[in-house]
C-alpha cells in the first residue's frame, strides 16, 4: 500500500514539473502608470501635478504637527524632483512669492525681505508647481518711533 503511495506522489510531482517547464512564460504586463506604455489615454503630466499638489497639501499639515513624517515625505518628494522653496529672509518678488500679509519693522535693510513662509512653494524639476505664500517685512514710520 505504501508503494501505490509513493509512486502516485512521484508521478504527481513529475506530472507538475514537466506542466511548469512546457508551459508558455506569462506575458509581462505593463503597469498602469507606467507612462510609456500607457493605452487609456490618460495625462501622466496633469496626473503627477495633481499627486504633487495632494502631497504639497500634506506636507502642509504635517510641517508642524507630525514633523518626522513631514520629513519623510519631504524626502521622498526631493527623490523624484520635487523640491520644497522656504523664502525665509529672502528679498520679496512678486513673481516668485504670494504675500499674504506684512510685518512692521524698524530696520530699513528688512525693508520688503521675506518675514514667514506661511505655506511653502514647491518645484517640480525647478518648474514652479506652487508659489510660497509669505509675511513680507515694511518699514514704517511707526516702527521707527518717528
Amino acid at each position: 500500500m505504501w508503494m501505490t503511495t509513493v509512486v502516485g506522489l512521484g508521478a504527481l510531482g513529475l506530472g507538475f514539473g514537466l506542466g511548469r517547464l512546457t508551459a508558455s512564460p506569462a506575458k509581462s504586463r505593463p503597469w498602469p502608470d507606467d507612462p510609456e506604455r500607457r493605452s487609456d489615454g490618460g495625462d501622466t503630466a496633469a496626473e503627477r501635478a495633481s499627486l504633487v499638489a495632494s502631497c504639497a497639501d500634506l506636507a502642509d499639515r504635517l510641517r508642524d504637527r507630525q514633523p518626522a513624517l513631514y520629513t519623510v515625505l519631504t524626502r521622498d518628494l526631493a527623490a523624484v524632483g520635487i523640491t520644497v522653496k522656504l523664502a525665509d529672509g529672502e528679498p520679496f518678488d512678486a513673481e516668485r512669492h504670494n504675500p499674504v500679509g506684512t510685518e512692521p519693522t524698524s530696520d530699513p535693510e528688512s525693508d520688503l525681505r521675506v518675514a514667514a513662509t506661511v505655506r511653502l512653494g514647491y518645484l517640480d524639476h525647478g518648474a514652479v508647481v506652487r508659489t510660497p505664500d509669505v509675511i513680507v517685512y515694511r518699514c514704517t514710520e511707526d516702527a521707527h518711533g518717528d
